[in-house]
């Protein structure tokens, strides 16, 4: 019988594995698949080939069985572990402490804004008939830089002297004088962009004449 040699397939379907399988072990074994002399393409093997191929193979599946069985010891100790915790759990629950909801939020309000006020400020306080610059051209509606241009000059009298105002009032220098009034209400009113206070008309006994100022 071990005269009589059996191809590399029905080996393998004898063994129940597959053709690489047996060739790997027929390696591990040191056998080797002979050619019969009517078919060099063909592998054949002895049935003495077959019986070493077929241990080794069943010492091997032995091994891999019992790691798969330690494994799946190992497996089903530790989900019988688990259960256990968790039933361990579930029967010491804590118990359930009711949170307060927040308080409602107040609603939110339309932003608005609100007309910052005009502030005036308030100057130091000149003796009579005198005015500051900045009165005399907002009085009459004159331009501020016309007016300094004058006073500058000398068409206009102004006062050497400065003002001060009390606590919270700001100083006054320079201020137009009651002469100087009368000398810009001269000047002034043969331009169009003069435009009389209610204090108007100026005079002053001591006013020189002016010339006719150019329209600018």
């Amino acid at each position: 019988m071990d005269d009589q040699r059996i191809s590399s397939a029905d080996a393998a379907h004898r063994l129940h594995m597959d053709e690489n399988t047996l060739r790997k072990y027929a390696r591990l074994v040191g056998v080797q698949a002979q050619a019969p002399v009517y078919n060099r393409r063909l592998r054949t093997y002895s049935a003495d080939d077959l019986r070493k191929i077929s241990a080794l193979y069943a010492r091997h599946t032995q091994k891999t069985h019992r790691r798969s069985a330690d494994a799946s010891a190992d497996l089903q100790r530790t989900v019988r572990e688990l259960s256990a915790r968790v039933a361990r759990l579930e029967a010491e629950r804590a118990p359930v402490v009711p949170v307060p909801l927040p308080a409602p939020l107040p609603p939110v309000t339309a932003f608005s804004v609100r007309p910052t006020p005009i502030l005036r400020h308030r100057l130091g306080d000149l003796p009579p008939g005198m005015m500051s610059r900045t009165d005399v051209a907002d009085r009459h509606h004159f331009p501020r830089t016309t007016l300094r241009a004058w006073c500058e000059s000398g068409r206009i009298e102004t006062s050497p002297e400065t003002y001060d105002g009390e606590y919270g009032q700001f100083p006054v220098a320079q201020p137009v004088t009651a002469r100087g009034l009368a000398q810009f209400y001269a000047l002034a009113t043969a331009r169009r962009d003069f435009h009389p206070c209610p204090e108007c008309p100026h005079t002053h006994d001591e006013a020189a004449h002016p010339q006719e100022p150019l329209e600018e």
